[in-house]
């Protein structure tokens, strides 16, 4: 599991504030897991009163939060932040800590906001759509190279072949399917091997 490790800033690291306000600023991730945890480690115990889904987060570039579980150690420094919704591929999600969050003691806040930018991408699935129609969805997607066959599984249990309707591009009209519903798709290699299995929710 990666760490994310910030530094409680007071007057007297004054002189190292620069570097680790830089550091803040965290680079961009990709994970291959699609319900992937992230740890927030700190050097002095956190003040379990701002650590809350308002202070600590995930939320996806359209600014939606992504529903999530909060943890925090017994000592208080490190904060395990879950996904309890499945990461989408290739949509872009952040980790956002804000600055409100504090030492126990009450003395010492974060210097700054700090975000955490990252994308999901799977062994096959590159990309999910699902464009309403007037008798249900039209699910489109975009995958990676070695995929030659995607079995797609309704809310009702049924099991389609997914039609091949460019390079690296299926899809398949879903009827009755409405937003919410779960759908579970298999990418399968040239040797009919599982490349993928995923829950995708409309």
């Amino acid at each position: 599991m990666r760490k994310v490790v910030m530094t409680w800033l007071t007057c007297l690291l004054l002189l190292s504030f620069t570097h680790q306000a830089n550091a803040v600023d965290l680079r961009d991730r990709t994970t291959d897991l699609s319900d992937k945890p992230w740890s927030v480690t700190f050097n002095k115990p956190a003040d379990p009163f701002t650590v809350n889904k308002d202070t600590v987060y995930i939320q996806s570039d359209d600014k939606f939060l992504l529903p999530s579980s909060l943890s925090i150690s017994d000592d208080g420094k490190i904060i395990e932040v879950k996904p309890t919704k499945l990461y989408k591929p290739n949509v872009q999600y952040s980790l956002v800590i804000l600055s409100k969050l504090q030492s126990k003691d009450k003395k010492i806040r974060l210097s700054k906001d700090t975000i955490l930018r990252f994308k999901y991408e799977g062994a096959a699935f590159k990309s999910i759509t699902a464009k309403p129609l007037s008798l249900g969805m039209n699910v489109i997607i975009q995958t990676k190279p070695e995929v030659k066959n995607i079995e797609l599984t309704d809310a009702a249990g049924i099991t389609h072949t997914m039609h091949r309707t460019g390079i690296d591009q299926y899809s398949f009209v879903l009827l009755s399917q409405h937003i919410g519903d779960i759908l579970n798709l298999r990418a399968y290699d040239a040797n009919e091997s599982l490349l993928e299995d995923l829950a995708y929710e409309l």
